[in-house]
C-alpha cells in the first residue's frame, strides 16, 4: 500500500473519530431541547444536507431504493436501529450519562463479534471468547457493585453494532441509503415530537441565534464525519480502523469526567479495565500471524 495514501487514510479516519468524539460538546449546546426534539432536528437537517450533497455530486440512487420494496423494507428496519442509537445517544449526552455512552462504544465491537457467532454462525478464536468474557465481567461488575443497569451502554453499543451488520450485508451506496433511512425516519419523528410536545412544554421556539447555529448544522455534523471516514477507510487496513475507533469513546470518557463532572468511581475503573483488557486481547489475537 502506498505510504502517502496510507498516511492520509490514518489522518482522515482519525479526524472522523475525533469529530464523533466531539459530539458530546455539540449536543450539550442544546440543553433546552428534549431527546425527541433533538433527534427530530438531527433527522430533518440530515435529510436536507444529504439531498444537497447527493444532488451536488450527481450520485443519485435513492429513487431506485424507494422503488424497490425489498430494499425499502430493509432500510426501514436499519432506520429504526440507527434512530434508536442516535436518540439514546443524544439522551445520554443531555442527561449526564456520557460515561454510559462511552462504555457502549467500547463494547460495541465485541457485541459485533457476539452477533457474528449467533447470527452468522461464525467460529471464534480463543482470544475472542476471552475478550467477550472480559467484557461481560466488566458489565456484570458494574451492575452488581455500582447498582445501575447500563441500559444506555447496551442500547447504544448494540444498536450501532446491529446497524453496522445491516449496512455490511446490504452493500448499498452509503449516502443514498442513509438518505432513504432518514426520510423514512422523519414522519415517525414528527409524530413523536407532536405527542411529546402535547405532554411536555416545548422550549424549541425559545431558542436564540446561538442555538440555531447548532440546530442548522446538526445535519452537517452527521454527514461530514461519515464522508471523511469513508475516504479514510479506503486507504488503511481494517485492523487500523478498529484501533482508531476507540478514539471516540475515549473522548466521551474524558469529556464526561473532566468537562461535565461525571463521577468516575473505583467501580467504573474496575469495570472499564475489564473491558479494555477484552479489547486488547481481541486485537492481539487479530494481529497474531496465522499458523
Amino acid at each position: 500500500m502506498n505510504k502517502d495514501k496510507s498516511n492520509l487514510g490514518y489522518v482522515l479516519a482519525g479526524l472522523s473519530y475525533i469529530i464523533w468524539g466531539s459530539l458530546t460538546i455539540y449536543w450539550k449546546q442544546l440543553p433546552m431541547l428534549n431527546a425527541i426534539e433533538l433527534l427530530s432536528i438531527r433527522v430533518l437537517f440530515s435529510v436536507i444536507t444529504l439531498l444537497m450533497v447527493i444532488h451536488g455530486t450527481k450520485n443519485i440512487k435513492y429513487p431506485n431504493y424507494f422503488k424497490d420494496k425489498a430494499i425499502r423494507n430493509k432500510l426501514f428496519i436499519s432506520a429504526l436501529v440507527i434512530g434508536t442509537n442516535w436518540g439514546v445517544f443524544v439522551y445520554a449526552m443531555n442527561s449526564g450519562n456520557v460515561l454510559q455512552a462511552s462504555l457502549g462504544y467500547y463494547i460495541g465491537p465485541l457485541i459485533s463479534v457476539f452477533l457474528g457467532v449467533f447470527i452468522l454462525k461464525e467460529k471464534l478464536k480463543i482470544n475472542q471468547y476471552i475478550a467477550i468474557a472480559f467484557a461481560l465481567i466488566g458489565i456484570v461488575y458494574l451492575i452488581i457493585f455500582y447498582g445501575v443497569f447500563p441500559w444506555i451502554s447496551i442500547v447504544v453499543g448494540g444498536a450501532f453494532s446491529i446497524y453496522g451488520f445491516f449496512k455490511k450485508s446490504y452493500q448499498l451506496d452509503s449516502l443514498n441509503s442513509l438518505l432513504v433511512e432518514t426520510i423514512l425516519l422523519l414522519p415517525i419523528m414528527i409524530v413523536l415530537t407532536l405527542i411529546m410536545d402535547m405532554n411536555v412544554k416545548s422550549q424549541f421556539f425559545t431558542t436564540g441565534p446561538y442555538e440555531w447555529v447548532f440546530i442548522i448544522f446538526s445535519g452537517l455534523i452527521t454527514i461530514v464525519p461519515l464522508l471523511i471516514f469513508a475516504e479514510g477507510a479506503k486507504r488503511i487496513t481494517l485492523n487500523a480502523l478498529g484501533f482508531l475507533q476507540y478514539i471516540t469513546p475515549t473522548m466521551f470518557l474524558f469529556s464526561g469526567v473532566l468537562l461535565y463532572g461525571e463521577a468516575f468511581t473505583i467501580h467504573h475503573i474496575i469495570s472499564f479495565s475489564f473491558i479494555w483488557c477484552g479489547i486488547a486481547i481481541n486485537f492481539m489475537g487479530a494481529k497474531a500471524p496465522n499458523k
